[in-house]
């Protein structure tokens, strides 16, 4: 399906539709309004154009299928259609009714499914860095694996009572998902990698000098554990 619509074909898309959009330094596209309803609204437009009906508040409990029919019963009923797309997200903030029905319902009938990591999130470090919790600054960012560097990215850093936060930090639970996926990686605790962090000097704070001193090129900060899933935003 991403072949046949790719990221290209949606920002037409969306210009056709007279939404605009800019692209941050990462590539990531993101709507220059900053609404989100802005799209939810175009999108409910075109579905209603389409003859489409949206039922809210139908939790669904199972999905079965027998001879080309599935069955999906509901909290508000039973359904019976020929064709599903699963479209529901990940576990990630389940404040807002996230949950692995997807990823289950897939299981049920015989799709494998790689581990999930939450994506998108903070980085827990075993150093105290507390004391400078709420301080941002510019720093180049590695990604370690013993002393073998896996990623790197430079961007906007913001300390936090555990550890870090902030765009370049995101992106890095993102490369860190990945390389854990790989079959030589699969066993390899967490704490086995660690961040080495070069603060750019012309940011470096009051707070940052006090707590480091002149040296702030290639910190290194042991990696004891991502934030949680109900904080990540996304999954991976």
């Amino acid at each position: 399906m991403f072949k046949k619509f790719s990221y290209q074909d949606m920002e037409s898309f969306l210009q056709i539709n007279n939404i605009e959009t800019i692209e941050e330094k990462n590539g990531r596209l993101i709507l220059k309004s900053g609404k989100s309803k802005d799209l939810v609204q175009l999108l409910t437009q075109i579905l209603y154009k389409k003859d489409s009906t949206i039922m809210t508040k139908h939790e669904v409990l199972s999905v079965n299928k027998v001879g080309d029919i599935f069955t999906v019963e509901t909290n508000q009923g039973t359904f019976e259609t020929k064709n599903i797309v699963l479209a529901t997200g990940g576990k990630s903030i389940p404040q807002i009714g996230a949950s692995d029905i997807g990823r289950s319902i897939a299981q049920s009938f015989g799709h494998s499914i790689t581990e999930l990591h939450p994506g998108l999130c903070g980085i827990e470090t075993r150093k105290d860095v507390s004391p400078l919790s709420g301080s941002t600054c510019e720093a180049t960012i590695s990604l370690l694996d013993g002393s073998k560097n896996i990623y790197e990215s430079t961007g906007p850093l913001l300390f936090t009572h555990r550890g870090f936060s902030g765009p370049i930090i995101f992106n890095t639970t993102i490369a860190l998902g990945d390389y854990c996926k790989q079959e030589k990686n699969k066993d390899k605790p967490i704490t086995t990698y660690s961040l080495a962090i070069n603060i750019n000097p012309n940011t470096v704070t009051k707070k940052i000098k006090l707590q480091f001193g002149d040296k702030v090129d290639q910190l290194i900060f042991p990696i004891t554990q991502l934030r949680p899933r109900t904080e990540a935003k996304i999954t991976v």
